[in-house]
């Protein structure tokens, strides 16, 4: 590994420095054609039941972009709004939407479409409650130039104090992945601030809208990693608001319905039967932890639906 390839993993002072739904703005190719810059990456933002200028990272994204030319010039920003009133004009970044939220797989997939038209050769996934940081977007920056291995980058998020993205394989609970540099063996990660090579999804066929939400980014770095694609760490933290996250004593049903039913199809999926194994005690743990710590009864009968193999539903 040379030097170059060092910095880009472990950061350095340099890096320092389905149906998609047709486009509605027709300023659109005017638009993509401002940001057709060598190395353009591609940004998208995932929006639903927010406004752009009410959610973290069209905000904090936006102040970065302000306050650098250079930046500026190298990222092409976009918005999907997912919301049932979607309002998706925001300044120049390019826009669409879908009022009937059809999920994240199809909005990440019309940004391919978006960013391969713009000439970007990869693409920056956000959600709306992660705060985007300066020194995140220069590592990635750094990264999409320089990389000659990698066809992922991946920072660290992080939620009350707690980094909880990457991770290794689940077992019984997830243990994260701290360290950076280069993935040697199998490791997950949450979309919010994955970074990923274009042509890496073309071989893939893009993101499975058979996961339009949950696990979608789990089974998209899965298909990666069994192609020989490379995953790397990156040195930023980011925060993210965790929605699912074990110790909130609240947590929404319809969330955690939707969750345990993509969390079935994925280990029906992708994963030998030995892998189902550590799926049924994470369930008599989940169900434990929603029955004595919870005490959310809607959750426990989510949980005893899901151990006996029936159709999770509400």
């Amino acid at each position: 590994m040379n030097h170059t390839e060092m910095e880009l993993l472990c950061g350095s002072s340099e890096s320092q420095s389905a149906i998609r739904r047709p486009l509605r703005d027709p300023s659109m190719a005017n638009q993509r054609e401002q940001h057709r810059k060598a190395e353009a990456l591609g940004v998208v933002v995932v929006l639903y039941e927010r406004g752009p200028r009410d959610a973290e990272a069209v905000v904090s994204l936006s102040s970065i972009l302000a306050a650098d030319d250079a930046v500026r010039e190298r990222i092409f920003p976009m918005i999907y709004d997912n919301s049932p009133t979607a309002d998706v004009s925001y300044g120049s970044w390019v826009h669409s939407g879908d009022t009937t939220n059809p999920g994240l797989a199809t909005a990440y997939n019309w940004a391919v479409d978006q960013a391969k038209a713009a000439g970007c050769e990869w693409l920056m996934l956000l959600d709306q409650d992660t705060t985007v940081t300066r020194e995140f977007v220069l590592e990635v920056l750094y990264g999409v130039s320089h990389s000659s291995v990698a066809s992922v980058l991946v920072p660290r998020l992080s939620h009350t104090g707690r980094v909880f993205s990457p991770h290794r394989p689940i077992r019984l609970v997830p243990k994260a992945v701290t360290a950076c540099g280069m993935v040697q063996s199998e490791v997950c990660a949450f979309n919010s601030g994955m970074t990923i090579r274009l042509d890496a999804l073309d071989e893939i066929g893009g993101f499975d809208e058979s996961f339009p939400l949950d696990y979608l980014d789990h089974a998209m770095l899965y298909r990666l990693q069994r192609t020989g694609h490379q995953v790397s760490i990156l040195k930023s933290e980011l925060f993210h608001e965790f929605s699912l996250d074990p110790r909130s004593k609240r947590v929404s049903a319809e969330r955690y319905r939707s969750a345990l039913a993509a969390e079935r199809r994925f280990y029906r999926i992708h994963h030998q039967r030995s892998a189902r194994w550590w799926q049924s005690a994470r369930a008599e743990l989940r169900l434990a932890h929603n029955l004595v710590w919870r005490r959310d009864l809607t959750l426990v009968r989510l949980d005893l639906r899901f151990m006996t193999h029936r159709r999770v539903v509400l």
